[in-house]
């Protein structure tokens, strides 16, 4: 099942509520871990900023930092886009 959800404060304890045992992933374009890497976890939940900004360190320090590498010459894609392409790889991967 998926649920989408805004959260706007970055202390919200669902970003990193281990307790209930979700996997809290930022997307960045400066992740430490590419998507393609990600080890599997039964849940997880993703984040994901405004085209532009982005999400604040606040959120991104507080969660696995994850990036999709593209070539040289673009810096980040349209956020829809990577939530289809995030939401398409954690569903089979």
């Amino acid at each position: 099942m998926t649920v989408i959800q805004d959260i706007s404060d970055p202390n919200d304890p669902r970003i990193s509520d281990k307790a209930a045992g979700f996997q809290s992933l930022a997307l960045s374009p400066r992740g430490r871990v590419r998507l393609i890497d990600l080890k599997p976890a039964p849940r997880r939940a993703v984040l994901m900023g405004a085209e532009g900004p982005g999400l604040s360190e606040a959120y991104l320090s507080r969660s696995e930092t994850v990036t999709i590498p593209m070539t040289d010459g673009f810096d980040s894609l349209n956020v829809a886009t990577t939530a289809g392409i995030v939401l398409h790889h954690l569903r089979f991967s």
